[in-house]
């Protein structure tokens, strides 16, 4: 063990060190000399309260009696006292070891009270591990006998490790506790969470002493100890002075409803009640009743007060429970007598709801109505509730105060949609029609009306004479068609006074698939559109349940012009089996008539026709018929009897002229056919094809060959529905396919008759339909089968046959004998013999000349992809790039020529000097620039001479292009070049020319995406003549649209590598002009002055453009813009970079001219820098 000097230390001593020691030396002296007896020391070592006096006598006493035992533990405790615990420790171990069992009790306590003291400090050992081993010892010790003395001392121990547990478990084990000790129990019972013991302590406390302080601990106790059990048994056993207290039973009341004691507590509420009736109390009661669910009781209780004059002013709060309580046991009259009264205690909405919800469930309107009236009154009216309450006013007080309601409601929502419907149903029942329109308008900005609400507006607004907004309503409804067939009825009535025949066609079809007799027969028949497959059977339905013979003349009609004769017998029996008055009546004699002839039954049919003229004998259809019939016998005179007997009916009978024309062609009266058809058709707005045929037929017969022609022609450019409709007896096929210009249908009519008949007239409308479709192919193979080989196409199919396969030879002949070959066509064709120029002008010509706007149309499109080429241009052009301080200007000239294109170019440029030249001015620099082309449909060949004079000597620059086109897709170039301008830097911009070789290849291969690749070898030298180096660079680009519409929008990546060996040459005439000669403090330019060793750059970005802006010849309409914007990596300078260009091009004049702006900008250019270009300028075609 440490040493205890340090705990010797910290004791406060009384008396000093030097004063204790002449103590000591003077007590022993006088021990000495006095020699004391055993008992007398023992009697000085009591009466001392000095532990270092006390220490002296025990030592003479151990002298005098070394055997004593306890000797050594008063030693200890004295020094335990001075604080000494390592000598403590050492007196007391050969003690412990001896004494295993621990039969000197007090030895071991104060042996583990000096381990706890030293719990700091012992060796290899940690105050936890010390702590842990005294609560071992204590736990062995606890079954052991102990004097009061010893428990308290070891009681202290558990203080001082904080064990309140072991605590209370030592100190339960003195049998007669003293006040002191029992408080202390108490309190050591509370915190080890002993609460039975606690309140067994302070129950007993209480019953000693009854006190209010007193039952309020133990009740606090109780809740806390939470033991309903100890507090129940309590209640039923105590019978002290506080059993009639008011407050103590109402804390008993407290504490039982703490304790979750319900019954206990109610009943200590009667008790309460019963000796203290308060209001207060009272509720109290009901609440435990309701609480416990005896509502009789709490009804009991809450009567008497209601009916009490003692309590008036908590006679609102005792209604409302009392109305609570009957609410809870489902009496509702009661509930709504209670809520009647409430309405004199300023009701809460809550309040006034369960009245009306009461009043409803009774199915007291009255009652209702004066809740809702006095909820209105308060403005507590929910939105919710506005349906119920129109409804309940209405019924109680009547449309007008209802109406009355509402309008004070929609002062403070106007906008409801529910407010809103009911006044629009309320004033269409008091039929303000002005107002109802007004509701209606309003409510219609908040939601769709119902059918119900459009029908109250839509009567509204014909009451007022605005029809169609009458329909407007009743088909603004969701799902309108879907309502019954009074609805349909109106809407379709509505529809026919305000000629919408849409609206019309829609609901009479949906009144006839209903099949619904209240429908207008002559409205539904006007209405629904032709009589076709889809609504046949529906109208025989529908005439077999309204038996209007008009519906089954319509049918019958139909059926006739259909030729169906099947369903015209079935027409003829429905007709006898359902009207047998029209069954024998002309209307439908005609058409037994027409059955009869059909079957050859032409007997039958005599007799009918003469039965016809029996009943009118001005019948035209049996005059008509009886003369077929005789032509038909080939007894013309018989025909010619009856055309001279009716004739004179004819000239008063408009509806005869027409079969007059066609009886006195048949009969050979030619002029008398000519008048009766001039005369029948100067009548008619829409003559139909057969009788413009006919008539043309008779005008050819009577030799008008050419009025027939032109007659023939204009049916077939006009008529061609009707054509279409004819049989072949009126007109061949081949005519109505030539003249009706269909697709999938027309073409699979024509392979259908080509299958066995073939004519000049189905191959070429075949071909034609083939070459429309663009399946040139197809069109070849049947070309050139032998079956249709014989027939000749025009010269305008052939012409498009040998563009598609490109046959030039084929091509130049049709365009010079072709006849019958439109522009569009031959702009086709001579591009095709790369003749665009001519092309062009033939556009140029022809547009807005031609009356046909399909030919116009087609040339435009065709002339605006060819625009910048094609036509002559004039520009002018200012560039400026700020950070080289490099301003130019540019007047330029574009023109075609018959195989190919020129320019010529002048450029005026001035520039500040580089900033690695120690000059600050350059000698501005004059260009002229001159081009020429020319042009194969295979091959593009261009010469360019590019001459300047600028700051050093004049450079004198040519290139060669050449273009080889494998087909449409793909393609490659090649280019060389001399003493060109080069803008890979500042220095080559101004002081430098490229020599270089170049090649590219271009790739579609599958129409949207296009590849490029280019590699050059360059041979760079300053405009001196001096070498500054050689290089090649590639670059690579892939595009592919996004967006193929205008705009379009394309997506691309671009990658340029380049690699250059500098020259280590001198450049002496540049350094002369810099001045590096003369000045040895001026440095000399070198070649990377001009060109860097290497650059490589990735890229990606994407363009989106309409139009090319500062492109002359534009070809869409202004404004024309551009914006392209990439992102890359500069893999030389190993950095991001970024790059945008825009530009937007504007027609001054609405001409072909054009003001440009264009402005690049880029984050790092090839050396790195930020690189700024702006352009302006204006272009003009002519």
């Amino acid at each position: 063990m440490k040493n205890n000097k340090d705990n010797n230390r910290k004791q406060t001593r009384l008396l000093n060190k030097t004063t204790v020691a002449l103590l000591a030396a003077g007590a022993a002296g006088a021990v000495y000399v006095l020699s004391p007896s055993l008992t007398a020391l023992e009697k000085k070592i009591s009466d001392t309260n000095s532990p270092e006096v006390s220490l002296t006598y025990l030592q003479e006493l151990e002298r005098i009696n070394p055997d004593d035992p306890m000797i050594p533990y008063l030693k200890a405790k004295l020094l335990y006292e001075k604080g000494n615990y390592n000598e403590v420790m050492d007196l007391l171990a050969p003690e412990i070891k001896e004494d295993p069992d621990h039969s000197a009790l007090d030895t071991f306590i104060l042996y583990l009270k000096t381990r706890v003291a030293m719990s700091d400090s012992i060796d290899n050992k940690s105050k936890e591990q010390v702590i842990t081993e005294v609560k071992a010892e204590l736990d062995a010790l606890v079954n052991r006998n102990f004097s009061p003395e010893q428990i308290h001392e070891i009681v202290n121990i558990c203080y001082q490790i904080s064990d309140a547990n072991r605590a209370y478990d030592y100190i339960i084990k003195i049998e007669e506790p003293d006040y002191k000790t029992l408080n202390e129990t108490y309190s050591l019972a509370l915190q080890s969470g002993h609460y039975g013991k606690a309140l067994e302590i302070r129950k007993s406390l209480f019953l000693n002493n009854e006190t209010e302080e007193g039952y309020k601990e133990l009740f606090k106790l109780y809740v806390e100890a939470f033991d309903k059990n100890l507090f129940a048994s309590f209640l039923k056993e105590y019978d002290g002075k506080f059993k009639d207290d008011i407050n103590f039973i109402k804390a008993e009341i407290d504490t039982a409803n703490k304790l979750g004691l319900f019954d206990e507590s109610a009943v200590l509420l009667e008790t309460l009640c019963q000796k203290e009736p308060t209001y207060e109390n009272l509720m109290k009661l009901v609440e435990t009743s309701v609480s416990k669910q005896d509502l009789d009781k709490a009804k009991d209780v809450l009567e008497k007060l209601y009916a009490s004059d003692e309590h008036q002013d908590h006679k609102p709060e005792i209604a409302r429970k009392l109305h609570d309580v009957y609410t809870w046991q489902s009496d509702i009259e009661n509930s709504q007598r209670l809520s009647l009264e409430l309405l004199n205690f300023d009701p809460t909405k809550e309040e006034l709801e369960q009245g009306i919800a009461e009043s409803s469930a009774l199915a007291d309107m009255e009652k209702m109505g004066i809740f809702y009236d006095a909820s209105f009154e308060k403005g507590l009216v929910a939105e919710d509730d506005y349906d119920d309450f129109v409804d309940v006013m209405e019924k109680a007080y009547g449309s007008e105060k209802a109406l009355s309601a509402v309008d004070s409601l929609l002062e403070k929502s106007p906008k409801n949609e529910v407010l809103l419907g009911h006044k629009l149903r309320l004033t269409s029942y008091v039929q303000d029609y002005p107002q109802v329109v007004k509701a209606y308008e309003s409510l219609r900005t908040v939601r769709v009306p119902t059918s119900q609400e459009a029908l109250y507006a839509a009567n509204a607004y014909v009451m007022l004479g605005e029809d169609k907004k009458a329909l407007t309503a009743l088909t603004s409804v969701k799902n309108w068609n879907e309502e019954n067939d009074d609805y349909m009825i109106m809407v379709s009535s509505l529809a026919w006074s305000c000629d919408d025949d849409s609206i019309g066609r829609y609901s009479q079809n949906i009144l006839l698939d209903r099949n619904s007799s209240d429908a207008n027969t002559y409205q539904l028949l006007n209405s629904i559109g032709p009589i076709d497959e889809n609504n046949l059977d529906k109208l025989i339905a529908y005439y077999e349940k309204k038996k209007d013979f008009a519906i089954a003349s319509e049918l019958l009609t139909y059926s006739n012009e259909k030729g169906n004769y099947d369903l015209m017998q079935k027409l003829v029996k429905v007709v006898e089996k359902n009207d047998p008055a029209s069954f024998r009546s002309n209307a439908v004699l005609s058409y037994r008539a027409v059955l009869s002839m059909h079957e050859r039954d032409y007997k039958q049919a005599k007799g009918i026709y003469e039965k016809m003229l029996k009943n009118d004998s001005s019948n035209i259809e049996a005059i008509e018929g009886l003369c077929n019939l005789a032509l038909l016998n080939g007894d013309k005179k018989e025909a010619d009897s009856l055309y001279k007997k009716y004739r004179s009916k004819f000239i008063t009978n408009p509806n005869a002229w027409q079969i007059a024309a066609s009886l006195a062609s048949e009969l050979g009266y030619g002029n008398e056919a000519k008048a009766w058809y001039e005369q029948y058709l100067s009548t008619v707005s829409e003559p139909s094809a057969v009788d413009l045929l006919s008539y043309a037929s008779v005008l050819e017969d009577l030799g008008y060959t050419d009025k027939s022609y032109k007659l023939r022609r204009f049916v077939v450019e006009t008529k061609t529905k009707d054509l279409l409709s004819l049989d072949d007896n009126n007109v061949t096929l081949a005519s109505i396919i030539s003249t009706f210009v269909s697709k999938d249908k027309g073409e699979a009519v024509l392979r259908k008759e080509l299958e066995s008949t073939q004519s000049q007239a189905l191959v070429s409308q075949f071909i034609s339909t083939l070459i429309d479709r663009n399946d040139i192919k197809s069109a070849i193979y049947f070309r050139k089968r032998s079956s249709l080989a014989q027939y000749a196409l025009s010269d305008s199919q052939e012409l498009l046959l040998a563009v598609r396969t490109k046959d030039k030879a084929k091509i130049k002949d049709l365009l010079e004998r072709g006849v019958g070959i439109k522009e569009p066509e031959r702009y086709d064709a001579l591009e095709k013999l790369t003749k665009r120029l001519e092309a062009y002008q033939l556009a140029k010509r022809t547009v807005g000349v031609s009356p046909d706007k399909s030919v116009n149309n087609s040339l435009r499109s065709q002339m605006a992809a060819d625009n910048n080429s094609m036509s002559r241009s004039l520009m002018a052009v200012y560039n400026s790039q700020p950070k080289w301080g490099l301003h130019s200007y540019t007047v330029s000239y574009h023109a075609p020529y018959s195989l190919g294109q020129l320019s010529l170019a002048t450029v005026y440029q001035r520039s500040k000097a580089p900033d690695d030249m120690a000059i600050d001015k350059l000698k501005s620099e004059k260009r002229i620039i001159g081009s020429i082309s020319y042009e194969t449909e295979k091959h593009d060949y261009a010469l360019t001479a590019d001459l300047a004079d600028g700051a050093a000597d004049p450079r004198y620059g040519v290139k060669l292009d050449y273009l080889f086109r494998f087909d449409e897709r793909y393609s490659v170039s090649f280019a060389g070049a001399l003493n060109q301008h080069s803008t890979l830097s500042h220095m080559m911009t101004v002081l430098g020319k490229d020599n270089y070789a170049q090649m590219s290849v271009g790739a579609n291969p599958w129409g949207r995406e296009y590849f490029v690749f280019t590699s050059r070898y360059h041979k760079y030298k300053t405009r001196y003549d001096e070498n500054l180096g050689t290089g090649y660079d590639l670059e690579a680009m892939a595009m592919t649209p996004v967006f193929n519409s205008d705009p379009t929008v394309y997506g691309y990546v671009a990658g340029l590598y380049q690699n250059n060996n500098l020259s280590d040459d001198p450049l002496n005439k540049t350094n002369k002009l810099n001045g590096s000669l003369d000045n040895e403090n001026i440095n000399s330019l070198g070649s990377d002055s001009y060109i860097s060793k290497q650059y490589k750059h990735l890229a990606l970005g994407f363009t989106t453009n309409h139009g090319e802006p500062g492109v002359p010849g534009p070809s869409v309409p202004s404004p024309r813009f551009m914006f392209d914007a990439f992102t890359g990596y500069n893999f030389t300078e190993k950095k991001m970079d970024a790059g945008i260009s825009a530009g937007v091009g504007v027609s001054l004049f609405k001409a072909q001219d054009e003001l440009f702006l264009m402005s690049s900008l880029q984050t790092a250019d090839r050396q790195g820098n930020k690189s700024v270009v702006i352009t302006v300028g204006y272009s003009m075609v002519f």
